[in-house]
């Protein structure tokens, strides 16, 4: 090819490439031009129509199920080797009836003891019997003493005076007779003096008997009860030692034989059995969780098994603060058993604690607060700790006007829709009786049928407010406080998901 065949070829290419930008320019000015126009004559919008229907305000929550009436049983047995072994445990999920054998703990080394028991209580019983055998001897040795003993002397001290008072009679007399006979010279002086010294030893004699006898009733009495009441006190002391010994060794017994009786567990209500097995919260060599099983050592005090009575479930809930204000004992509930599929349950609102929950980091600094829900008619296949979402009927209303929360605008503390009608659109205030989370009911302003957009603030300049006096702005919770004194926690409207694009061409 020559040179100039080569300038022609190159030009050629120019022109075609500056030719192709050109078009290309022209036409992306076209299209910005076109899109322009388009802006001008007004957005794309979705509109939906305003309908009437059941109106539904909820709060939903999420919860576990339990049992209102919920026996336990607990080991009771005392082993201060660390713990009792399990023979035998019902099969978890079983239904049991009051009075079924539920746990059997081991109780061959209380059995044992038992016999160790015995021998020392035959023990006690032989030691007794001696103590209450002395006791016996010693008080009838008082009473030989004062009804045989003590009576034998006194009557032979008695006797002993009686003689004596004779005698001293007799000798009084014959010194009398000596004396009238010295008197008429009959006798001498010595017969006299013997007859003296007769009444004077008569009269030691009936002294040292007076004596005697005084001597037996004041003292010799009193020291001889003295020494025999000693040993009644001794033996009766002995006595009621070795009682008391005996039993002390007799409650030992029967503590040991009712701790063997409670060795076999009884279910004490009707329910399901269920295992109160520990979780392994952390690992380490001297740490191992708790599982219900034969040969688990079980400490005393420490719950085994659970008894949830199947027949008076429950769900256990949570709701906020902003919430809680609402709910009111005797509130109906819907409630659907993640382990059931989607079959719904009904309930009833029962309790609602007047105190928040303790709190966790993952809650921060929002309050919630305890809710009780009674299951009305529970299905057999319902069981502790599954999982269930509640929704809470705060009000239900058989028809009202509704839309979504999306097609209100609110300014200044009012709310407003864009009505569509026809090819013209109006900014029109509404009254609100009522908002969950999806819908609004409405009390005025609109009437069922009327197309309402869709996220009206989008709608730019179609969407003109009045001229209003500043006031404090209300949110769609604080319509719903000033209604019911709370806000809702998710709603379960029924919203029109029949959305269409609206003609909004600028006329």
């Amino acid at each position: 090819m020559s040179s100039g065949n080569k300038q022609r070829w190159w030009n050629a290419i120019a022109f075609t490439f500056v030719a192709a930008s050109a078009i290309a320019c022209l036409a992306l000015f076209g299209w910005f031009s076109l899109r322009r126009t388009g802006r001008s004559e007004g957005p794309e919008l979705l509109t939906t129509t305003v309908w009437k229907g059941a109106y539904d305000f909820n709060i939903t929550a999420r919860g576990t199920l339990s049992s209102a009436s919920n026996a336990e049983i607990v080991c009771e047995v005392h082993s201060p080797g660390g713990g009792t072994a399990i023979i035998d445990v019902a099969p978890e999920g079983a239904f049991v009836k009051l009075g079924d054998v539920v746990v059997t703990l081991d109780a061959s080394p209380l059995q044992e003891e038992e016999v160790k028991q015995k021998v020392v209580v035959s023990t006690r019983e032989s030691l007794l019997a001696q103590a209450e055998n002395t006791l016996q001897a010693a008080k009838i040795a008082k009473t030989e003493y004062l009804e045989g003993l003590y009576v034998v002397q006194e009557r032979l001290l008695l006797t002993e005076v009686q003689l004596a008072e004779q005698g001293k009679a007799t000798a009084e007399a014959a010194l009398e007779s000596a004396k009238s006979l010295y008197e008429k010279a009959t006798i001498g002086g010595l017969q006299v003096e013997a007859a003296y010294t007769g009444f004077e030893d008569a009269n030691n004699k009936l002294e040292n008997a007076r004596s005697n006898l005084n001597t037996l009733r004041n003292l010799t009495k009193q020291k001889e009860l003295t020494v025999l009441e000693a040993g009644i006190a001794s033996a009766e002391a002995i006595f009621k030692e070795h009682r008391r010994g005996l039993l002390l060794e007799q409650r030992r017994l029967k503590k040991i034989q009712e701790q063997i009786t409670k060795c076999t567990i009884r279910a004490p209500a009707a329910g399901q059995v269920v295992y109160a097995n520990e979780p392994e919260y952390y690992r380490s060599s001297t740490y191992a969780p708790f599982v219900a099983e034969p040969g688990a050592l079980v400490r005393e005090r420490q719950v085994i098994v659970r008894l949830p009575n199947p027949a008076e479930m429950q769900v256990l809930v949570s709701v906020t603060e902003a919430r809680v204000s609402l709910v009111r004992p005797g509130m109906p509930v819907s409630i659907r058993v993640d382990a059931l599929d989607d079959e719904a349950i009904e309930g009833e609102v029962t309790k609602v604690n007047p105190f928040p929950e303790p709190s966790n980091y993952s809650s921060g600094s929002i309050n919630k607060y305890g809710v009780t829900i009674m299951i009305k008619n529970p299905s057999p296949e319902l069981r502790v700790g599954m999982s269930a979402e509640v929704w809470i009927h705060v009000e239900q209303t058989p028809e009202a006007l509704q839309l979504p929360v999306q097609a209100l605008a609110e300014t200044n503390g009012r709310y407003f829709s864009l009505v569509k009608n026809g090819d013209e659109f109006e900014t029109r205030e509404i009254g609100i009786s009522s908002i969950n989370d999806q819908v609004a009911a409405i009390e005025g302003g609109l009437e069922e049928g009327d197309e309402v957009v869709i996220n009206p603030r989008s709608a730019g300049s179609l969407l003109d407010f009045p001229v209003l006096a500043d006031s404090s702005p209300a949110t769609i919770d604080e319509i719903t406080s000033a209604s019911r004194s709370g806000g809702p926690e998710i709603g379960d409207g029924k919203a029109n998901s029949e959305l269409k694009p609206a003609d909004t061409g600028a006329r």
